[in-house]
């Protein structure tokens, strides 16, 4: 029992310090907190995971530094790229994107980040868990049990919440899209039934036509007026994940995602302006 509970805790130990890197490195350039993590909490757990194998696999070469940062880079690169690719399999969505960069395979995995991770590993594998481990064997065998206990049913907890958040944001996103999509085609009918009426019946109509119209563009302002509020009504887990992923993409529905991330710079430069 006791060396799954440190087992977990490992995992929530690296979990926490790679939420930790990632935050301040994608913070700093913004100059403000970005929560860069897919849970809603101080987690990545990807990190996690993947520092654990990293240890587990790449133990037998921390004789050998050239050797473990090689398999590092491959084995960091490749559990990157499968999450990437099951995330966008499972909610149609693209988390990152590293198309722009040199060296990436599907915008997935890219040069710069693997030799990163490699580093990041062999750290982990050569100093890192050692202390970790040290630092686990001196806590009292219970106190880590029950940590350990509590952890599994926080990180229960918000994976559940996180990936309900996830699905209602595509729920908002398919809402919007039909939205835009309606208001596209009832200015299409409008513009259509105007020159048909010019054409076929110019005068009887006039005053038929002049009510069509107003009913119309008031069915498109009222359109205009849902969507604008959908655009700022997202959830604190929507706005979350925008902030977190700035490089989201949508599979499905990414012109609503486009109209979520345009309100969402609009909330932040009124809030800018009004703190002037």
């Amino acid at each position: 029992m006791l060396v799954a509970a440190n087992l977990i805790l490992s995992f929530c130990i690296y979990s926490f310090l790679g939420w930790l890197c990632e935050t301040v490195y994608c913070s700093l350039p913004k100059g403000e907190l970005v929560n860069r993590g897919f849970l809603s909490g101080p987690f990545c757990p990807v990190y996690g995971f993947g520092a654990l194998l990293v240890v587990y696999l790449l133990r037998p070469f921390a004789r050998l530094p050239v050797l473990l940062f090689l398999a590092a880079v491959v084995l960091t690169s490749a559990l990157e790229y499968a999450t990437g690719y099951l995330l966008e399999r499972l909610f149609h969505t693209k988390w990152w994107d590293y198309s722009k960069r040199a060296l990436n395979l599907h915008g997935r995995v890219c040069l710069r980040n693997s030799l990163l991770f490699g580093l990041m590993a062999s750290f982990v594998v050569l100093l890192l868990d050692p202390a970790v481990q040290r630092l686990l064997l001196r806590l009292p065998e219970i106190f880590s049990l029950l940590l350990a206990a509590a952890m599994v049913c926080y990180f229960v907890a918000d994976t559940v919440g996180t990936v309900r958040g996830i699905l209602s944001l595509q729920e908002h996103l398919e809402k919007l899209e039909a939205l835009r999509e309606e208001i596209r085609e009832k200015t299409r009918r409008y513009h259509e039934e105007f020159e048909q009426n010019i054409l076929e019946r110019r005068e009887e109509l006039a005053e038929s036509r002049q009510e069509r119209r107003e009913q119309m563009q008031a069915r498109i302002d009222a359109l205009t007026r849902q969507l604008s509020g959908m655009r700022l009504s997202s959830r604190h887990i929507h706005r979350r994940l925008l902030r977190a992923f700035p490089g989201m993409r949508s599979q499905r529905h990414q012109g609503g995602l486009e109209q979520m991330r345009e309100a969402l710079e609009e909330l932040r430069c009124q809030r800018r302006e009004n703190q002037k």
